[in-house]
């Protein structure tokens, strides 16, 4: 919500196309849906792909963390 306040935009195409019920539901949604495929990968035994997809939410965060800190420092 940070970085949406700070005019960043979000490159997710599930949450771009959610955005139309409003950003604090958009991204609810896709955090629930995250949180249902890590339950499948439980449920299903894929240890080594909630690895890597933690991984990638690393990176993702980092990412989005020097995106609000650069939109910080320009505005």
């Amino acid at each position: 919500m940070i970085g949406f306040k700070l005019g960043l935009a979000d490159a997710s195409p599930l949450v771009r196309a959610l955005w139309q019920f409003g950003p604090l539901l958009a991204l609810a949604i896709s955090k629930l849906t995250a949180l249902a495929l890590a339950g499948a990968c439980v449920i299903m035994r894929r240890p080594r792909v909630i690895r890597w997809i933690t991984y990638w939410y690393a990176l993702l965060i980092t990412w989005n963390l020097v995106n609000i800190f650069a939109a910080g420092h320009c505005a």
